[in-house]
């Protein structure tokens, strides 16, 4: 959860605080991840042209598979948030309502 996040940590939550565009800089996510097994991570956030397309494009480089809730990012104006989930359809992230993601077992 990043420190801007509105809902308050309860026990046992991982708190990170993100101050780039992508939760893998300057971070311990990486490790983190590795360290639990994870290798498939469902992404979800503010700003699906910068802080949301950063952090998957940062998984994909580390190997992680990717899939973004459609439904659960966004950014000013449609035509952007459009633009940018289809860019990321051809670097093979799925890209799909969050309930489809989970249902699928995408993620």
């Amino acid at each position: 959860m990043s420190q801007g996040s509105k809902r308050p940590s309860l026990p046992g939550d991982l708190v990170l605080e993100k101050t780039r565009n992508s939760f893998f800089v300057y971070t311990e996510l990486d490790p983190i991840l590795g360290n639990l097994g994870v290798r498939r991570l469902l992404v979800a956030g503010l700003q699906t042209n910068v802080c949301v397309e950063a952090t998957v494009r940062a998984a994909l480089e580390r190997n992680y598979e990717v899939a973004v809730a459609e439904d659960v990012v966004s950014t000013d104006g449609p035509a952007l948030h459009h633009g940018v989930l289809d860019s990321m359809r051809v670097l093979y992230v799925k890209v799909a309502p969050w309930r489809e993601l989970l249902a699928d077992g995408a993620a």
